[in-house]
């Protein structure tokens, strides 16, 4: 799916529910429900887009090691 088709506002809806940050596919997981042909390295092109922009920025994750996590600025 083309990043430009996944609405920032959506996305920022499912940063910042958790304390610690979201990982990839949670985001993802709950993108589904709105964009039903979505995958995991779209989302992550679109955060890694608006990461660049200053909306969104990664954190460690707390879950594992090799995960990336989202919160918002």
């Amino acid at each position: 799916m083309k990043i430009q088709l996944i609405s920032d506002a959506d996305v920022m809806n499912c940063v910042g529910k958790m304390h610690p940050g979201e990982p990839t596919y949670y985001i993802r997981n709950i993108l589904k429900y709105t964009y039903p042909n979505l995958d995991t390295p779209s989302v992550l092109r679109k955060l890694k887009d608006m990461e660049k922009r200053g909306l969104v920025k990664r954190t460690k994750s707390p879950f594992f090691k090799n995960n990336i996590s989202w919160t918002s600025v």
